[in-house]
């Protein structure tokens, strides 16, 4: 009797330990799918909003009115490294987003918002001169841009 104990002792133990040394690499090959998984889900979400994330494709529609920009004149000159830019949104415009760009890139944006005035805060400029640009989308649709160029020494 003893005997027999020993045996299925010994049959648990060596199941056990073969079992502890297959399980933690089929949670790590789990884990490694869900990671590729992910991974191309971005990529898929990526490659099917690619067209939207680049809003310069946008056609424009030239009867949508300009934003306004009062507090600056087409060319200007400065030495603060930041400024702040006010726009003013016509107020018949509903749910449009506010892009800034400077010197093509995008800097900022306000997102899903009515007509009226908003401010960009602390926009860093960089040395020489910067082209900014502003303009607001509805949808698939994008209005005239409007620019400022703002030299900082």
């Amino acid at each position: 009797m003893k005997r027999v104990i020993k045996i299925l002792t010994f049959i648990i133990f060596s199941v056990s330990l073969f079992t502890i040394r297959i399980y933690p690499s089929q949670i790590q090959q789990n884990q490694i799918a869900s990671e590729n998984l992910t991974i191309n889900k971005i990529d898929s979400v990526y490659k099917f909003y690619k067209d939207k994330l680049n809003v310069y494709k946008y056609p424009i529609r030239e009867k949508l009115p300009q934003i306004k920009i009062p507090d600056y004149d087409t060319t200007q000159t400065t030495m603060n490294d930041k400024v702040n830019i006010k726009v003013v949104l016509p107020s018949k415009i509903k749910y449009a987003d506010i892009y800034l760009f400077i010197n093509k890139e995008k800097i900022d944006l306000y997102y899903s918002v009515n007509g009226g005035e908003y401010t960009f805060r602390n926009v860093r400029l960089r040395t020489g001169k910067n082209n900014i640009e502003l303009f607001y989308t509805l949808g698939n649709i994008r209005s005239r841009s409007t620019t400022i160029i703002i030299n900082n020494r």
